[in-house]
């Protein structure tokens, strides 16, 4: 059986890394089918630290149970985003 899952794109927010010349997108979605947690973010673009840590910084915390708890991670997220190490989210 294939397993299906309805959500919808609540926000999304645009960050503009000059030295990427691109945006970085990220958005706060809530799963409307029933499924727990209902709300998740993603972001379509992963960076490396600047704090010497090797290899993307993949956010792990991904879920939340309330919209204002998933907006908050993504935000934060953002904000630490660096142009180090920038790969694409294939999952975007």
């Amino acid at each position: 059986m294939m397993h299906k899952e309805l959500s919808r794109v609540l926000v999304e927010y645009v960050l503009w890394v000059e030295a990427l010349q691109y945006k970085v997108k990220g958005r706060v979605i809530e799963r409307i089918d029933g499924a727990e947690p209902r709300f998740l973010w993603e972001v379509s673009h992963h960076y490396v630290p600047l704090t010497g840590e090797v290899g993307q910084h993949y956010p792990t915390a991904t879920r939340a149970s309330t919209r204002e708890a998933a907006e908050a991670l993504l935000l934060d997220y953002l904000r630490n985003f660096t142009d180090n190490g920038v790969v694409a989210n294939d999952m975007y």
